[in-house]
């Protein structure tokens, strides 16, 4: 991006005066279904969920004869997943970012667009727009909570013009 912004032709439609900052949200690939209890610190063995069937009986350990071969096939044993579609119940708790955390992703954070939305596993991208031409001179991805707009646009603006004040600027004392 830097190359492209140094460019002999962009370079004069560039301003230091005039620019905006945006968010969007990006859903993260992780999953609802990959949200576990932070709090689940059970031994790896004892994760299986409440339909795994039991584990095979352990063969026994005398040495004596070798039982004859029989025809009848045995189902193979079902390997069972750590957390291959297990069911995460979380009824009853209110689902914050303190609760659960996706095993997937666990950089991900539960957040809400608006205040009638749903909340989804996500991260916050933000950019840094020249107003006069439209063009995008900083991108930046930031994990998805309250705050992460404002210090990432403070960062950006500082990033693209050191010698600014943006406190001087209506945009910051209107609490962007």
């Amino acid at each position: 991006m830097a190359a492209v912004l140094a460019h002999s032709e962009v370079k004069p439609l560039l301003s230091d005066e005039h620019f905006s900052v945006d968010r969007t949200l990006i859903k993260a690939w992780a999953s609802m279904k990959s949200c576990q209890p932070k709090a689940d610190t059970a031994p790896p063995d004892q994760v299986d969920g409440p339909d795994d069937p039991p584990p095979p009986p352990s063969p026994p350990s005398n040495t004596t004869a070798p039982e004859p071969n029989n025809t009848e096939i045995e189902p193979m044993p079902r390997k069972t997943s750590r957390n291959r579609n297990a069911k995460a119940d979380f009824r009853g708790h209110k689902r914050s970012n303190s609760t659960p955390a996706s095993v997937t992703d666990p950089q991900a954070r539960l957040y809400k667009k608006s205040p009638g939305a749903g909340a989804i596993l996500c991260f916050m991208g933000h950019t840094l727009m020249e107003n006069l031409n439209g063009l995008i001179v900083q991108a930046e991805v930031t994990q998805a909570d309250g705050h992460a707009e404002r210090k990432a646009a403070l960062e950006m603006v500082n990033r693209h013009s050191p010698g600014l004040d943006p406190t001087s600027h209506s945009w910051c004392r209107q609490g962007v």
